[in-house]
């Protein structure tokens, strides 16, 4: 919102407070700016001249010699401008000066003709050209009236005012107005203000005879009003009017659509003029679109309607989208005679969707959609006739429609003394809260001395709680003037119990010499193929984005693995010789196809390795010594060759008991070169979620033991397809209770092994916590160990 400050101070007084110091209060009561525009700045030497005499270069068509009287002296100007003619007051920038654009003004000659000075256009003195009458667009800015040659420009017209820009939140539609900044800075200086006319029991009288409305759903439209001017003069609005739209960012195009801008601006109210002439049957009525009813607006576009939409109607055929845009088929040109200005509410939400649907955002749609309380109607209709009058545009068709059967409930809110002291942590006596809640024209019905009761006006629509009023005590009272505190009793705060299992996984991970990374959860749906899983039914159950960045970014991921390859990828086409990293992040896995309820999201742990010492085995390691620091116990590994992803002989499944963990295995060569990899990669897919289940942080005491252990060591001969876990299992549950580890050492295959054999050896160490174990307590379960290696797996002792 841009607020003019000679515009602000007509409607409260603050020409002696200067403009830094009026936004830094303003920001500290609430109303936060962007900044302020000074369109005096960077010009200089910019005077006011009157053309004397005009000429024809004599050696260029298009470009004419003036003598121009500059105060001072009387100078020669050369220019191309085709809108100058003797006798006008324009803005002449002297040799010398420097203007808004960066120019400097030299002495100069164009085609033999010497030329000291330059007219100037609006956009050469700081006005961007969207804002600039459509009369000056290509030329230059001719002035109002009579004015004392060689007076500086800033000086004579108010185009050099401060122009502050707030940032109004949506919460606040109020403030979308002078008025509204008006209060605002009122209620922060303790100024009154100037009050503009609210009259609302206006009469019909003549109007019946022009104009017939009727409001079908007072429910989209609670109060519709609206007068009529006969015999309108259309020519540009006055200078004055001009200024402070362009000032304010509004085009000017002439005096009747000028002044429901600059109303609009004043009071927050948007407005519509309509050709009365080219109302059927000089009837409207404000109807809901029938479906598909089509119409075109006054931007040329032809719109398709729905019944949820609100239409402003003529007898025959819709004139307008009710808050919206009006019709090209009422549009105001140079020939109307006959207007109706109507002033309306409109239900905010309908508003909003109707807007949406089309794809139409306007200026009225923008302010209808924040909400506008019914009460503004009435000061903009009054504010309009008072301009139309002083302007002398048409002649006012005595009386007023207005259609507003059901005025809204007054709303009311017990403040109390304690709430301010708990929540702002000061004393108010509820006088002093009067005091301020009266300088923001909220009215106080009854003050007792804890509590005071608050009738909170129309167009405050954001005021609906006893601690929105505490909210407004605090904005008056200064948040600057709060004392700080501390906040009371014992606070502190600590990771809960999946945090804690988090923390410790990317703490153990990176100790091992992982990096973490962290990927995007929008991905290309072709990320499942390229891992070669296509086939995958859960895999493939995605999340699609309804407005993604691109088709590689335009499902939710359901598995962590193309990331890590592509990252993994990247570091090794960047020179990167090894790299093992890891990534802890949420999949996405719709529950149905099309998508119609929130996705399963849970999260996931990836790692992926590459280069030299790294291979399925120490991949495998660091997943077992994750799972057991997170004290996870019974881990299994299975041998499998049933996920497309992984090389069929280096895979291998994770269990605790039979709840299935993840995976591990080295990437199939297929898959790598679908990413373009050239080392060979492992990777293993952890279920965090199922981990988080069967993680126990609980640590358990164990005494050094009193008794010394036992060592024997145990080697065997194998088929090559026998697993560790297969041949540790039967060691495990053929040991006995004495039996308190097992490790395997050492794996040999050569020329001495038969073929499609391996040689394995294992250490095993025997404790009682009791005694000393005798040979014989260790020989026994040794020699069934053995037994039973050589009766289920065929096993040979070495």
């Amino acid at each position: 919102m841009r607020v003019p400050v000679k515009w602000l101070n007509e409607h409260v007084e603050i020409d002696d407070i200067n403009i830094k110091h009026l936004e830094e209060k303003l920001i500290l009561s609430g109303s936060n700016t962007e900044g302020v525009k000074d369109f005096s700045k960077n010009n200089t030497k910019i005077v006011i001249g009157k053309v004397l005499e005009q000429t024809k270069h004599p050696d260029a068509d298009k470009l004419f010699v003036l003598q121009v009287d500059i105060g001072e002296e009387v100078t020669q100007i050369v220019t191309g401008a085709t809108n100058v003619n003797v006798g006008d007051f324009l803005p002449v920038a002297k040799v010398g000066a420097h203007l808004a654009n960066g120019i400097k003004i030299k002495r100069g000659k164009l085609r033999g003709e010497v030329s000291n000075g330059m007219l100037c256009s609006l956009d050469e003195i700081g006005f961007d050209k969207s804002v600039t009458p459509k009369m000056f667009d290509d030329g230059i800015y001719i002035l109002e009236g009579e004015y004392k040659v060689g007076t500086p420009l800033f000086k004579a017209v108010d185009l050099g005012d401060f122009v502050i820009e707030f940032e109004i939140t949506p919460n606040r539609p109020d403030c979308l107005s002078i008025e509204g900044m008006a209060r605002e800075t009122g209620a922060t200086f303790n100024r009154k203000r100037k009050q503009l006319n609210d009259k609302n029991d206006f009469k019909e009288n003549d109007i019946k005879k022009y104009i017939d409305i009727e409001v079908e759903d007072l429910d989209l439209c609670p109060r519709y009003a609206g007068f009529v001017i006969n015999n309108v003069n259309i020519e540009p609005s006055p200078q004055w009017m001009q200024i402070r739209l362009m000032q304010a960012g509004v085009r000017p195009i002439n005096n009747i659509v000028d002044v429901t801008n600059y109303v609009m601006l004043e009071v927050g109210q948007p407005i519509h003029p309509f050709d009365l002439d080219l109302v059927d049957d000089k009837k409207i009525i404000v109807r809901r679109a029938l479906d598909g009813e089509k119409m075109t607006t006054l931007d040329s576009v032809e719109r398709t309607l729905k019944n949820d939409d609100l239409v402003i109607a003529s007898a025959k055929k819709s004139i307008g989208i009710a808050g919206v845009m009006g019709g090209e088929n009422t549009e105001i040109t140079e020939n109307t005679k006959n207007i109706f200005v109507e002033v309306a509410n409109f239900n905010k939400t309908a508003i909003r969707m109707t807007s949406k649907h089309l794809g139409l955002r306007t200026e009225a749609s923008a302010r209808f959609e924040k909400g506008i309380d019914s009460d503004r109607v009435g000061k903009a209709v009054n504010r309009l006739i008072e301009l139309y009058s002083e302007m002398n545009i048409g002649e006012l068709v005595d009386g007023v429609i207005d259609i507003y059967p059901n005025l809204p409930d007054k709303k009311n809110i017990n403040l109390r003394t304690s709430e301010i002291k708990r929540i702002l942590g000061i004393e108010l006596s509820t006088d002093n809260m009067k005091e301020m809640l009266e300088r923001l024209e909220f009215k106080v019905v009854e003050l007792n001395e804890d509590d005071l009761t608050v009738e909170v006006q129309s167009f405050r629509l954001d005021i609906c709680e006893e601690i929105d009023l505490v909210e407004e005590i605090a904005r008056m009272y200064g948040y600057d003037n709060i004392p700080t505190t501390l906040p009371g009793g014992v606070q502190y705060g600590e990771f809960n119990y999946r945090q804690k299992i988090e923390n410790k996984v990317k703490k153990l991970l990176v100790a091992k010499g992982l990096y973490e990374i962290s990927t995007y959860s929008f991905v290309s749906p072709t990320a499942v193929e390229k891992i070669n899983r296509s086939e995958d039914e859960i895999l493939n159950k995605f999340v699609r984005l309804i407005n993604p960045l691109g088709e590689e970014y335009s499902v939710m991921r359901t598995t962590l693995l193309p990331n890590m390859l592509e990252v993994l990828t990247r570091n090794n086409n960047n020179g990167n010789d090894k790299m093992l990293s890891f990534e802890l992040g949420n999949t996405f896995i719709a529950k149905s196809i099309p998508v119609t309820d929130l996705p399963i999201e849970k999260k996931s742990i990836c790692i992926g390795a590459y280069g030299e010492g790294v291979d399925f085995f120490s991949v495998k390691g660091i997943v077992e010594l994750l799972l057991k620091h997170l004290g996870i116990v019974n881990i299994k590994f299975e041998k499998t060759n049933d996920i497309l992803t992984y090389h069929p002989g280096r895979l291998t499944k994770v269990y605790t008991d039979d709840i299935l963990l993840g995976v591990v295995g080295e990437i199939h060569p297929n898959v790598l070169e679908n990413y373009g990899m050239g080392s060979r990669v492992v990777a293993a897919e952890l279920d965090f979620e199922k981990i988080v289940e069967d993680a126990n942080l609980t640590k358990l005491y164990n005494p050094v033991p009193k008794y010394p252990s036992i060592e024997r060591d145990i080697a065997i001969l194998v088929k090559e397809e026998v697993t560790n876990a297969e041949i540790i299992d039967i060691i495990s549950a053929s040991g006995g209770n004495n039996l308190v580890d097992v490790k395997l050492f050492d794996i040999y295959r050569g020329a001495q092994i038969k073929s499609n054999h391996k040689s394995v050896a294992y250490n095993m160490i025997f404790r009682a916590d009791d005694r000393t174990l005798t040979y014989e307590e260790v020989q026994k379960p040794y020699d069934k160990i053995l037994r039973n290696l050589e009766e289920k797996l065929d096993a040979i002792r070495r």
